[in-house]
This record gives C-alpha cells, structure tokens and sequence, in this order.
C-alpha cells in the first residue's frame, strides 16, 4: 500500500469519467445526460474522475491535496483560440485520511448570446499538491487534459462517436 501511494503521484495525472451531468452529489454519485445538447444561458456540470493525484501530510494531522482547473470551450470552426475560458482559483482539499480517489465538478453557463452549432470543451486538472506554499506557478507540473462534445441549440447532425475534429478541419 506505500509503495502505491509513493508512486501514484509520480505516475502521470489521469482524467476518467468524464461525462456532462444532471446532477452531481458526491464522488461516483451523479447523473449522466444522455443528450449533450444545451440553450444560451443553461448552467452545465461536468464530472470528472482525478486519478494519481498527490497528497502530503500536514502537520496539524490528515492529508491536503491541491489541484487548479482550468476549462476552453472551442466552436467547430476556430479551433485555435477559446470562444470560452476560464481558470478555477487553487483549491485544497483537507481530509483526516490519505484519499484514494478524487472528483472535481466543473460548471459553465453557456453564454446567453451563444449562436447555435457545435462545440467542444477541453478541461486541464493540474496537481499542485507539491508546490511551494505561496507558488505562482509550479516548475514541472502534473496535469491532464481531456475533452468532451456538445450541441448549443438543437440536435447533433453528425454521426455519433465522430469528434467535431474529424468533421471540420481546423482553420
């Protein structure tokens, strides 16, 4: 078991599970949406499953674990600059015993005047357990990329499992 937990948060950052969501309640505790479909103005969850994050222990007992997010939402026809993004703030979590897994909800409200077509939404979780206190950036960080497609404003035309990528060429 420490030999597990020594090597997890050497091992690469690994993002799983990632789905859009109706709800969300807890790690492993959430309801898929069978259609990633959403109106200008919806609020839109996704989950995604953290594996081989780091944790150390604090001297007042227990374990942190540190990671920051960050989210780009791309339109099918500019696939070098975000139409959306956003950084999430460092967040630390505390708990009395060494984590085995790791959840994070990120949540995005569609833009109001978003025109309708198809997007994708890349997250990047970074681990920032090992960072100095205070840090701005971290020398060599561990992180993990990974994206999911979606319709603003009316049913997807393309063939199922086909990526917005392989539809439309980047410009």
């Amino acid at each position: 078991h420490d030999l597990t937990v020594a090597l997890r948060s050497k091992a690469q950052l690994i993002l799983d599970n990632m789905c859009f969501c109706r709800r969300i309640e807890n790690f492993g505790q959430f309801k898929p949406l069978e259609n990633a479909c959403f109106q200008p103005g919806e609020e839109v969850h996704v989950y995604v499953q953290v594996r081989n994050f780091a944790s150390r222990s604090v001297k007042m007992g227990g374990y942190s674990t540190a990671l920051k997010g960050k989210l780009e939402i791309y339109d099918e026809y500019n696939r070098e600059k975000p139409f959306m993004c956003w950084h999430s703030e460092l967040h630390t979590d505390y708990s009395c015993t060494l984590r085995q897994d790791y959840f994070v909800n990120f949540r995005f409200q569609v833009p109001p005047k978003c025109p309708p077509g198809s997007y994708t939404v890349f997250i990047t979780v970074e681990d920032w357990t090992n960072a100095a206190p205070d840090a701005n950036e971290v020398a060599k960080p561990r992180s993990a990329r990974s994206s999911l497609d979606f319709r603003v404003g009316g049913p997807i035309a393309r063939q199922p499992h086909a990526n917005i990528a392989d539809v439309t060429p980047a410009r």
